[in-house]
């Protein structure tokens, strides 16, 4: 793997450690917001911070807008921009050696594919549970019954299958709903019925398919406790939507809550959950919250409290994701030679302030001759000495290997005053992005 892709990933592995707990917090304050408007709200809340917990550390975003300090040259037609960019602050860098990154990075990898395998496991397991169940004998009322559900909830070529693996209702891959051997003839038909809606709401919503979505969607993440709690929070919310879809489907709240009450006690706690990748009734352990919730949804919010509910969500997620990505950590490699300390690394847009001369980059005269011009942005680094000169001058993002030479060349004659700290003049780090641009 290049030396660039090993940096991005140690850089997300380390912004991903200190933005999930947040995103975690951010949350569960949410969670008490929506809790109150209605299951699906609640269980979009868990969705959208599993998902920002995965996309928020590869981003970033500069909080103070940069001023870009430019001068341009007509060349054959066109313009050369040199624009200095805000760079990457000394507070918000972090260096590391070739060596720690690759310890972080194979650590990271090997944590990432044991989750990986385990999503693979499952889904095979389910799979062969789903092949080994045998369909179940049903009787005349049982199966009016059954039929009647599918219909209810719009669910078609749907299988009704027992299996002596299975230790709990559970629905498995996009149409089949497994109940444990001896599961009919020993539950009341009201009871049985509740737990093959719930079972039924799964496969109309797809849950089966969308948990594994979620699952290879942690995968970056899935090394963090936090990201673990915000998974459980994503089923605990998927029960609750299909409770309420259950119980909308049968007689009301108050009797599916007594139903599910009925088949916690005669299932034993050890045996409720499912297999490696199905989803069941029983998968989460917060039965009292879900019928609590159930409960309380007579008495949503409404009007008023419902949009200013929601209002106070969006800015309390908006300011923790602008927050966030306005303080990414960025990973630098030391490079350095031993026996030299790291240098202070300056933000461009402040080393532009120091800037006295500069000299215009030109385009390849071979480039220009045989049309062959490109538009876009070269970014060098480069260590600007006590006396403002700049050394070591080196591409970070090439453009293109002769628009690079170019860049160097001109870059080479640039002068700077003498950057102080303390008064005294230092030798800095900084960058500087020229950016080609010739009107077609």
């Amino acid at each position: 793997m290049e030396r660039s892709s090993m940096i991005w990933m140690v850089d997300y592995l380390l912004n991903s450690a200190w933005q999930t707990p947040l995103v975690l917090l951010v949350a569960l304050i949410a969670a008490r917001f929506v809790a109150r408007l209605s299951p699906a709200a609640l269980h979009r809340t868990w969705v959208t911070a599993l998902a920002l917990a995965t996309v928020l550390p590869a981003c970033r975003i500069d909080a103070w807008p940069g001023i870009a300090w430019w001068h341009a040259a007509t060349i054959a037609g066109g313009r050369v921009q040199v624009t200095i960019l805000p760079g990457a602050a000394a507070a918000g860098s972090l260096r590391l050696s070739p060596v720690m990154m690759a310890v972080w990075f194979m650590l990271y990898a090997a944590i990432t594919c044991y989750f990986a395998g385990r999503i693979v496991w499952g889904l095979w397991k389910t799979e062969m549970l789903r092949r080994n169940a045998s369909a179940s004998p049903l009787s005349e009322p049982l199966r009016q019954r059954w039929e009647a559900l599918c219909a209810r909830f719009g669910v078609t070529h749907a299988a009704l299958c027992v299996s002596s693996t299975v230790l709990g209702p559970a629905a498995v891959g996009s149409r089949t709903v497994l109940l444990p051997s001896e599961f009919i003839g020993t539950v009341p038909a009201r009871d049985l019925d509740a737990a093959l809606a719930h079972e039924l709401a799964h496969v109309q919503r797809s849950d089966f398919v969308k948990n594994a979505a979620y699952a290879v969607l942690m995968l970056p993440v899935a090394y963090h406790p936090c990201a673990w709690l915000l998974q459980k929070g994503v089923a605990e919310s998927r029960e609750t939507v299909c409770d309420a879809l259950a119980a909308e489907a049968l007689d009301g709240r108050r009797c599916y809550a007594r139903s599910l009450l009925r088949l916690a006690m005669a299932i034993p706690a050890g045996l409720r959950g499912g297999a490696p990748g199905a989803v069941g009734i029983f998968d989460t352990n917060t039965l009292e919250r879900r019928v609590g919730i159930m409960m309380d949804q007579g008495k949503r919010l409404s009007g008023g409290s419902r949009l200013a509910a929601v209002t106070a969500v969006l800015l309390l997620t908006a300011g923790a994701v602008v927050s966030m990505v306005s303080t990414h950590l960025t990973v630098r490699a030391a490079d350095n030679p031993p026996g030299r300390p790291h240098m202070l690394h300056v933000k461009a847009d402040i080393m532009a302030e120091n800037l006295e001369t500069k000299v215009m980059p030109k385009y390849p005269e071979e480039a220009k001759a045989n049309h062959n011009i490109v538009n876009g942005t070269c970014t060098l680094g480069l260590i600007v000495n006590e006396k403002g000169l700049p050394t070591e001058i080196h591409v970070v993002k090439s453009l293109r290997q002769d628009y690079d030479k170019s860049a160097l060349a001109a870059v080479r004659q640039w002068r700077w005053k003498p950057f102080l700290l303390n008064g005294d003049p230092i030798a800095v780090e900084t960058t500087v992005d020229v950016v080609y641009h010739i009107d077609q």
